[in-house]
């Protein structure tokens, strides 16, 4: 079943969503990380922001997807406060929703997230 579904996607354009152990003197760029959890919840938070600012938050489900409309108001306030914040990972749990994980890859990169990734952590 996976396989034949990313047959249908083709492409996905990520990148290393953790750096190796051999660059640790540099500086990483601010990112945005989303956590797309089993119970449909997305939750947000900034790393490595300059001046320590802090953003955290929760878009809950509506139905039985997340409130994408509210994501987009999210994303388009973001960028226009932070317009140098290109990169950002996409952190499923082990539960989430295939759909909803590419969707919100999909949204990062309406928004022009050039850097997104996929962390297998979740």
């Amino acid at each position: 079943l996976l396989t034949a579904v990313w047959i249908q996607v083709g492409t996905l354009d990520t990148r290393q969503a953790i750096a190796d152990n051999t660059a640790t003197a540099a500086k990483n760029p601010p990112s945005l990380w989303l956590v797309v959890k089993a119970n449909g919840v997305l939750s947000m938070s900034f790393r490595d922001l300059p001046n320590s600012k802090r953003f955290e938050g929760e878009i809950a489900r509506v139905g039985s997807s997340i409130d994408w409309s509210l994501l987009e108001k999210r994303l388009g306030s973001l960028k226009a406060k932070f317009p140098d914040l290109k990169t950002s990972v996409v952190q499923p749990e082990a539960q989430s929703s295939y759909g909803d994980v590419i969707r919100v890859m999909d949204k990062l990169k309406q928004f022009n997230f050039e850097g997104v990734g996929i962390s297998p952590l979740g």
